[in-house]
């Protein structure tokens, strides 16, 4: 299924942890969630990029607005040179698809000291073998 397909999907239980991660409360429950697909050039990896947005209800019972980014990466061909892709598929590889959901996962990333500092990653979630789906603000 299209990734598009996949996010209007998407329940409220699906996305109420990220949600409560991005809004800073365990008990926020989103009420209201769109998507929109972002232009991206960099990595080939990256199949997807995505800003989600919406309203959640706090514990406290007020409304507040949220907004993510989703970014799903996957184990493809990017050029079906071999050689060239290689360093793609293989996690010793300089351009590993996966190597960024690791780096979020290991924990190495938390607390970064600046000057630059990485994305804060809510949750990282692997659909398939092959797909690997993380989703974060700054």
């Amino acid at each position: 299924m299209e990734l598009a397909g996949r996010l209007d999907q998407l329940t409220a239980a699906d996305i109420a942890p990220i949600v409560q991660e991005a809004v800073g409360d365990d008990r926020a429950w989103p009420l209201t969630w769109e998507f929109d697909a972002l232009d991206w050039t960099g990595n080939p990896a990256t199949v997807g990029l995505f800003r989600l947005t919406g309203v959640a209800n706090t514990s406290e019972g007020r409304e507040a607005p949220w907004i993510v980014v989703l970014k799903v990466v996957a184990d493809t061909a990017l050029t079906g040179d071999q050689s060239i892709d290689q360093s793609t598929h293989e996690p010793v590889g300089a351009n590993y698809w996966k190597r960024e959901a690791l780096a979020y996962r290991s924990g190495l990333l938390t607390g970064w000291p600046g000057p630059l500092v990485p994305v804060r990653c809510y949750r990282v979630d692997e659909p398939s073998k092959n797909q690997v789906c993380a989703a974060g603000w700054r």
